[in-house]
């Protein structure tokens, strides 16, 4: 519910805007509107016990929170559920968390008004669909260049990009000017792949003439430049851009193979191991409105950051195995791109990343930064014994996510990361 004297350039503190609460969350009761005292708050860590204690006098409310999956049984959910769980349990149900699935609130196009004005409070978004509005997110975008690897490099450039991104304040403002909260602002996801109804695009001479799904201007420039004719759909039109053959083929995750049913149209899938696709970054965003709430409640919510974290591994970089397992029964195929086409691929990543740093929405020593982060988060995941054992084609035979213990790496990440923007 929108107030009309909402004012998005109250200021803010830490990295995270201290607004003048302006907003009210539906409540059990009534509403919760500004809090003149929003009570005491408590340490990262604290056992739950101790803050269940703290917040029983508070009166329960309800937010809404638009995860990235389209249904709770979708392969990629686990970054919806494990977030309300954790918000649930750790305020021992005052706070109740509304999934909203598919963006039915607010589609991408419209989710940062939503947030904005209070209709969603929590939400999966991609501002990378909308550059000119995101100026420097979309060049922190072309600044990513990562190797491909289905599951060590994964940890380590989510953590790299998550990290560096928090740390880079023309990023956070980008949310901030707008009066939205950046909890996690350049969360990668899984990799990018070629997915195509037909044959893949090995050799360089393949590519000619190909109509190819794109998600981001990087990734236009680059199939332009590989002699293929870019066509921009969002992650819930591909489907259909396959199936009627619109495009030949997708740079798409293989979450969105899993979660929207491509391989059921393209069962084809092009990867690369010398260098990585442009990616899309996404991010997950509070609204204004949680600054309403007592200080323990926006501490709540602000953690469950790191279950995002956790969620999203498990459905965007674990869903390579079953993807793996998939294409196989239908009969599909996996190709590596020639090295050819990944030395291409590399050099255009590297000139984009240059000429991004010359025009200036970004400093170019953020290219630097991303990179020297990655080195090192290589070196955590390694040491805290994420290895791949093979690649994505037989990801399913030496890779079995329900096995995986995601806590140590989700512990790391948060106390490196996410904790220098919390309430206090």
């Amino acid at each position: 519910m929108k107030n009309e004297n909402y004012n998005p350039k109250i200021g803010r503190k830490s990295g995270v805007l201290a607004l003048g609460a302006g907003f009210l969350l539906t409540a059990c009761g009534g509403n919760i509107g500004a809090n003149e005292d929003q009570g005491e708050g408590f340490e990262y860590g604290a056992p739950d016990e101790e803050v269940q204690a703290l917040i029983e006098d508070l009166e329960p409310v309800t937010i809404t929170y638009q995860p990235s999956a389209p249904s709770p049984e979708a392969p990629t959910a686990p970054g919806g559920l494990l977030v309300k769980e954790a918000i649930e349990e750790r305020s021992n149900g005052q706070i109740t968390v509304d999934l909203a699935w598919g963006h039915s609130v607010a589609g991408y196009d419209e989710v940062h008004d939503a947030l904005a004005d209070g209709r969603v409070d929590l939400s999966h978004t991609l501002p990378s669909y909308h550059p000119d509005e995101f100026p420097a997110v979309d060049a922190f975008n072309n600044m990513v260049n990562f190797p491909s690897s289905p599951w060590m490099g994964e940890l380590a450039a989510n953590a790299a990009s998550v990290d560096v991104g928090i740390q880079t304040p023309e990023v956070m403002a980008d949310f901030e000017d707008k009066g939205l909260i950046p909890l996690a602002p350049t969360f990668l996801g899984g990799g990018y792949y070629v997915i195509c109804r037909g044959d893949v695009p090995v050799e360089a001479s393949d590519w000619q003439g190909l109509q190819v799904r794109v998600g981001a201007a990087s990734q236009a420039e680059l199939v332009g430049s590989l002699g293929a004719s870019p066509v921009s759909l969002d992650r819930t039109e591909v489907y259909e851009g396959l199936q009627r053959g619109t495009v030949d083929c997708a740079i798409s995750q293989l979450a969105d193979v899993a979660g929207f049913g491509l391989s059921e149209v393209a069962p084809h899938i092009g990867y690369l191991t010398e260098t990585g696709l442009p990616r899309v970054v996404s991010a997950l965003v509070a609204s204004p409105a949680i600054e309403s709430l007592p200080l323990p409640y926006q501490q709540i919510i602000h953690d469950a950051a790191g279950d995002y974290y956790h969620g999203a591994i498990l459905g965007t970089v674990d869903i390579g195995a079953h993807v793996a397992a998939d294409i196989r029964e239908r009969g599909g195929s996996f190709e590596e791109l020639s090295s050819e086409v990944q030395t291409a691929i590399s050099e255009f990543n590297t000139s984009h990343a240059e000429s991004t740093g010359d025009e200036g929405d970004l400093d170019a020593d953020v290219y630097d930064e991303l990179n020297d982060a990655y080195d090192e988060w290589v070196n955590q995941v390694e040491d805290l014994g994420y290895e791949d054992g093979g690649t994505l084609e037989n990801m399913d035979e030496w890779h079995d996510g329900s096995d995986v213990d995601y806590s140590s790496i989700v512990e790391v990440y948060y106390e490196e990361t996410a904790q220098e923007n919390r309430p206090e």
